[in-house]
């Protein structure tokens, strides 16, 4: 390699880094892992992503955002990777665990994970240990399944379980003051400058059910890129 190719190579890669770096400072780009199976299957658990903050936000778009210190949880300040539900001023329910945002299904067309009851699991479908949520009895197993992978459990006997109704769960009241659980929740109308988030494994994420709002101030931007 001749020098003038070297200096050429020098130059785009101290480029390269010197972008890097300020779009790292400016927030024009972030970096970040997803540590839990919460959005999966879209966001798997050990896939790196890559943020922005310069487009606007829309329904259905993964957001980045700052978990405040002293929101019901611990690990405040921690930062969160969901699927932006809700916008200010639209209302949000759920009812049978699925999600309704101004009267329409948010959930159809959507590839998304669900706790099933399984009594009869075939040896030869694969599951990862994430999946396997515990066993029942001796014959009974609870797991997760993505909508698109529902019909490889076909000979297992599968159901999806669901909350009842009249339940009310504790763990909800500490923001929301109605008679909640995480399968029949609302009708909330999203107040302004907030935003309403949930992880596309439905029945294995700690959100905004259990969070509260998402504050605007607290988003941090836009996932772009997985890898």
């Amino acid at each position: 390699m001749n020098s003038s190719i070297k200096k050429k190579l020098g130059i785009t890669v101290a480029v390269l880094v010197l972008c890097l770096a300020l779009g790292r400072i400016s927030g024009m780009w972030q970096f970040y892992s997803i540590p839990t199976p919460s959005m999966e299957p879209a966001l798997m658990m050990g896939s790196y992503v890559i943020g922005t903050n310069l487009s606007s936000l829309e329904r259905n778009d993964y957001m980045v955002f700052r978990l405040k210190k002293d929101q019901n949880i611990t690990g405040g300040g921690s930062i969160y990777t969901k699927r932006l539900i809700a916008l200010p001023g639209d209302k949000l329910q759920i009812i049978g665990g699925e999600v309704f945002v101004n009267g329409k299904s948010a959930d159809k067309g959507l590839n998304l994970k669900y706790r099933y009851e399984c009594s009869n699991l075939d040896r030869t479908v694969e599951l990862r240990e994430q999946d396997l949520l515990g066993r029942l009895d001796a014959q009974k197993m609870m797991v997760t399944i993505s909508n698109e992978d529902l019909p490889k459990f076909a000979s297992c006997g599968c159901s999806r379980t669901l909350i009842d109704s009249k339940f009310v769960d504790p763990s909800l009241k500490t923001f929301w003051k109605g008679d909640f659980n995480t399968h029949f929740f609302g009708p909330i109308i999203i107040p302004e400058g907030k935003y309403f988030a949930m992880g596309d494994n439905r029945d294995n994420s700690l959100d905004c059910r259990y969070l509260g709002y998402i504050e605007e101030q607290d988003v941090i931007g836009e996932i772009i890129f997985v890898f």
